[in-house]
């Protein structure tokens, strides 16, 4: 049992680490991809927290639905390094 709960936990870990080294664009689609980074890089200088809805690459190659809210990431020096989004799946 505890040999299998530890092959789970490796399989999430790993998981987590493909998963923070995604780039967000990899899940756009390409048509929608300029844009869609513009107005992820105005609601961070606007401080806006407001979701917005969008389409990202599933797994298996579909296009769907998403809402999501798109926070700034600063560092000690006020340089943003990174965008972190929250998304969920819209219900069709």
């Amino acid at each position: 049992m505890a040999e299998a709960e530890s092959s789970l936990d490796e399989a999430a870990s790993s998981k987590q680490v493909k998963m923070l080294a995604m780039n967000i664009r990899d899940l756009m689609p390409e048509a929608d991809r300029e844009q869609a980074l513009a107005a992820f890089r105005e609601q961070c200088r606007a401080g806006v927290l407001e979701p917005q809805r969008t389409q990202r690459i599933a797994k298996d190659g579909r296009t769907i639905e998403v809402s999501l809210i798109a926070s700034e990431l600063v560092n000690d020096a006020g340089e943003t390094y990174a965008i972190a989004t929250t998304e969920r799946i819209v219900p069709v």
